[in-house]
Parts: C-alpha cells; structure tokens; sequence
C-alpha cells in the first residue's frame, strides 16, 4: 500500500502540464505551449510561463495554486515546490 501512496503522491498534473509546455516551446510549437500554460491555469490558477527551464522531475506541492514563475527561471533536478 506504501508503494501505491508513493506513485500517487509523485503524479503531479500542474507540474507535467508546465513540463510539457516547456518541451513544446523548445521545439517551436508556441501554439501548444501556450494552449498547456492556459489549460494550467484554468485549471490550477496559477501562471507558470512555458519559457522557463524545468526539469521532469518538478514536484509542485499543493499543485502550486496562485503560483507565479518568470520566464528566466532555471530549476535543476529534484527541485520541490511550496506555496503557502
């Protein structure tokens, strides 16, 4: 059952959402990328911009509600997000 929780709690929409606007913007798919950062904030109201370098392992915590990252922002690895 431990196990299970773990896999649960690593499953972070908001953040592969960010991710996989990221990934579009790198690849020249502006459209997308700002269709994803639009969905995230339809659904988790926060404004996560799709320039910033993220990694694939974000965790945002609390599913970063009314969350605001710059364009400039690098996170590396393992990086874990609070927002009270």
């Amino acid at each position: 059952m431990n196990a299970m929780r773990r896999k649960l709690r690593r499953f972070n929409p908001c953040a592969k959402l960010w991710y996989y606007s990221t990934i579009a913007h790198r690849r020249g798919w502006g459209q997308v990328a700002l269709a994803l950062k639009l969905a995230n904030y339809a659904l988790f109201h926060n404004i996560l911009c799709f320039e910033a370098e993220v990694q694939d392992d974000l965790d945002l915590v609390h599913f970063s509600h009314g969350t605001v990252v710059h364009p400039n922002v690098t996170l590396g690895r393992r990086v874990k997000m609070f927002h009270t």
